[in-house]
C-alpha cells in the first residue's frame, strides 16, 4: 500500500478548477492472447503490472465497465487492476478481473482509488479467480489520507486455484479520514486460501469507520486464516455483516469466524453466522449477534454442526452466546425427525454467559435449544404438526364408485409433503380433476391446502402444448388420517362442501 502521507507532503494553497473529464472507451484485455501483444506496465511504482491503458500515469483512461482476464499458463510479475485513479476524485466502478494464470505482484484489484482528498470510491468491481495462483486479492479499494472513502458493492469469487495472502470484498483505508465499506462480498466455492477473508474492512486512524451489510459465503475450499465478515477499525461501527458456510468447507484450527469484528473497540451489532454445515471444526467464533443453524441432510442424531477446539495461545476455542440470538430450521427439505433426537449445535472448549432455553416447532415437531456445559444442543420433542406415517396410496368411499383420491407422500428428501390428485365429477357430471397440494400440515396426520382445477390440451394431439395448460383455485380441502388405513376428508369446492369417510384400498 503507498504511504498514506505521501500526497500530503509539500502542499500548497491554490485555486483549483475542475472540468469533466471525457469518458475513456471501456476495454477488454486478455493477456498474454490480444495482438498485437500488450506490453505490461508501471503502474502505482509496480512494475509488469497488467492494467488498462493510462494507467501508467495514475489513471486509467476508462474507470469503468473493463474487463482484464489473466489466461491460464500467463504469468504476471508485478499488480493486475481491473482500473485505477490516483489522480483525481472520479470514482472507480463496475470493473471485471479474471485470473486464471499467475500473479505474483502485490495483488489483484478490480478496482483501485488513491488520492489525498475529497469523496473517493470504488463501486461494483468484480475480481473472479477460477485458476491459478494471486498473492492478494480485492474486489474494491480506496486509499484517502484525508476526506471520505468508500468501497460499496464490490465482490470477489474463488471457483478454484490458490489465493497465498487475504481476500477482501471491498477496502477502505485512511487516517484522518472517515471511511465506509459496505454491500461488499466474498465467495469461495473451491480453492484454497492461506490468509484472511473479510467481506468488507474499513480502516481509519483517528475518525470514523463503518463496515456495514458486508458478507463472505463459504461452499467449499479450505481457509487457514480467520473470516470476517466485516471488520471495522478505529472509531469503529460494524453492523449487520454476514458470513454463511454451506457444504464441506474445511478451516484451519486456528481459525477465527468473526461477525463484525472491531480489533480496536466500537459497536458490533447485528451479525449473522448462517451454518448449513455438519462437522464442521474452527478455532473460535467471535462478535456475532445472531447464529442461524440450518440441519443439513448429513447430520444425524448425536451429531455435531461446529466444534471449537481453540489454540493454546492463539485461539481460545470459547464462545460468549450472552445476548445472541439462536435460530433452527432445516435446510432445504431437511431430513426425518424422530421424537428425542438430540444434536449439538455447538461444541466449545468454554461457552460463556447465560442462556435461556429456547422452544420452538421444526419440521413439524417441537423443539428446544439449550445450554448443557460447554455444549449448545438442540432436542426433539413430541410432534406438533405433519404425518406419523407413509399414507400414499388410492382412497376412496366404500358405497361409492368411480372417484377417490390418490394419495402421494413421502418425496425423496421432503418427507411432509403430499401430493393429492381427486378425481371426481363436476356439477354437469362431467369427468374433472382436482389437486390439493403442500407441506403444511395444520396439526398431526392434518393437511389442509387450497384446491385447484386443470384444464389443458386434448391428451390425442401431438404435439402436446404445455402453454395451454391452465389451473383455477376452486375451494379447499382437509384431509385428516385417523389411522393407516381410515381417513375423513372434508372439502369446499365450487360451492359444495361436505364430510366423508375414506377407506385405503388394500
Amino acid at each position: 500500500m503507498r504511504s498514506l502521507f505521501h500526497l500530503l507532503s509539500g502542499v500548497v494553497l491554490a485555486l483549483v478548477f475542475s472540468f469533466p473529464a471525457p469518458v475513456g472507451a471501456q476495454e477488454t484485455i486478455a493477456y498474454p492472447d490480444d495482438f498485437p501483444p500488450l506490453t505490461l506496465q508501471t503502474v502505482d511504482s509496480a512494475a509488469d503490472s497488467l492494467a488498462p491503458a493510462g494507467s501508467s500515469d495514475g489513471k486509467s483512461v476508462s474507470l469503468s465497465g473493463n474487463s482484464i482476464t489473466v489466461n491460464s499458463g500467463a504469468s504476471v510479475s508485478g499488480r493486475v487492476y481491473g482500473a485505477i485513479n490516483l489522480n483525481d476524485s472520479e470514482i472507480v466502478s463496475d470493473n471485471r478481473v479474471l485470473i486464471n494464470g499467475v500473479v505474483v505482484g502485490r495483488a489483484a484489484y478490480g478496482g483501485y482509488h488513491y488520492f489525498a482528498t475529497g469523496n473517493i470510491a470504488t463501486v461494483g468491481n468484480i475480481v473472479t479467480v477460477s485458476n491459478g495462483t494471486v498473492n492478494d486479492v480485492y474486489g474494491g479499494e480506496v486509499v484517502i489520507p484525508s476526506g471520505t472513502g468508500t468501497s460499496a458493492d464490490n465482490n470477489v469469487t474463488i471457483n478454484d486455484g490458490t489465493v497465498n495472502w487475504s481476500i477482501r470484498g471491498g477496502a477502505a483505508w485512511s487516517n484522518f479520514g472517515a471511511v465506509t465499506a459496505t454491500g461488499n462480498s466474498v465467495t469461495i466455492n473451491s480453492g484454497t486460501v492461506y490468509g484472511d477473508v473479510c467481506g468488507g474492512v474499513a480502516w481509519s486512524t483517528f475518525v470514523t469507520a463503518i463496515a456495514s451489510g458486508n458478507s463472505v459465503t463459504i461452499n467449499g475450499g479450505t481457509v487457514n486464516g480467520n473470516v470476517s465478515g466485516g471488520e471495522a477499525i478505529g472509531i469503529g461501527t460494524a453492523a449487520n455483516n454476514t458470513v454463511t458456510i454451506r457444504g464441506a468447507p474445511t478451516f484451519g484450527a486456528d481459525t477465527v469466524l468473526y461477525g463484525g469484528r472491531l480489533p480496536s473497540g466500537g459497536v458490533s451489532t447485528g451479525n449473522t453466522l448462517n451454518l448449513h454445515s455438519a462437522n464442521l471444526t474452527v478455532g473460535e467464533v467471535d462478535s456475532f449477534q445472531r447464529l442461524n443453524f440450518y440441519l443439513p441432510a448429513t447430520l444425524t442424531s448425536g451429531g455435531t454442526m461446529l466444534t471449537i477446539v481453540g489454540s493454546p495461545g492463539i485461539t481460545s476455542g470459547a464462545v460468549n452466546i450472552t445476548g445472541v440470538a439462536v435460530s433452527v430450521a432445516l435446510d432445504g427439505t431437511g431430513f426425518s425427525l424422530r421424537t428425542g433426537d438430540r444434536f449439538i449445535l455447538i461444541d466449545a472448549r468454554e461457552l460463556r454467559g447465560n442462556f435461556q432455553p429456547t422452544s420452538g416447532v421444526l419440521g413439524g415437531y417441537a423443539c428446544t435449544v439449550t445450554k448443557e456445559g460447554n455444549q449448545l444442543v438442540l432436542v426433539i420433542g413430541d410432534l406438533q404438526s405433519g404425518p406419523t406415517r407413509e399414507y400414499t396410496g388410492q382412497w376412496h368411499k366404500v358405497d361409492e364408485d368411480a372417484w377417490g383420491l390418490s394419495v402421494l407422500q413421502n418425496f425423496p428428501g421432503q418427507p411432509r409433503y403430499i401430493f393429492v390428485p381427486w378425481f371426481t365429477y363436476d356439477r354437469s357430471g362431467n369427468a374433472a380433476w382436482y389437486i390439493f397440494q403442500g407441506d403444511d400440515w395444520s396439526g398431526v396426520d392434518t393437511i389442509s391446502a387450497d384446491v385447484y382445477r386443470y384444464t389443458g390440451p386434448t391428451w390425442g394431439v401431438t404435439p402436446y402444448d404445455n402453454d395451454r395448460v391452465t389451473n383455477t383455485k376452486v375451494g379447499t380441502a382437509k384431509l385428516t388420517f385417523t389411522s393407516a388405513t381410515t381417513a375423513r376428508f372434508e372439502y369446499d369446492v365450487d360451492g359444495s362442501s361436505r364430510a366423508i369417510d375414506l377407506r385405503k384400498l388394500e
